[in-house]
């Protein structure tokens, strides 16, 4: 009996230390991921600066390069919204044309 109870414990334990090791690697891809992201984020900037310079050098007014300015700052922020919104709308006529059960919204 106690053998079976020894077996069962060793059992778990192996299964535990599994899934913690699939956890800290998991853990580790997602910041190793935002690692990367941060650095397309700084790069993105940094383009930004220079294309600021040119569109400085440019016969624009001034209101037309604020707006580009401003088109350019934010557009890291809002492509996110317009990306999943577009998704979801896709995703809505393929399933009303398909005729296949719509699931509603997705986790992302």
């Amino acid at each position: 009996m106690d053998t079976l109870l020894e077996r069962t414990e060793i059992e778990t334990k192996q299964k535990k230390d599994t899934l913690n090791k699939k956890n800290l690697l998991k853990g580790l891809d997602v910041y190793n991921l935002k690692i990367i992201y941060f650095r397309f984020f700084v790069i993105y900037y940094i383009l930004a600066l220079f294309s600021f310079y040119f569109l400085y050098l440019q016969s624009y007014k001034n209101k037309t390069k604020i707006m580009i300015a401003l088109t350019i700052l934010l557009f890291p922020f809002v492509i996110y919204i317009l990306e999943v919104y577009l998704y979801n709308l896709l995703y809505y006529l393929y399933v009303f044309i398909f005729t296949k059960p719509y699931e509603g919204d997705h986790d992302y």
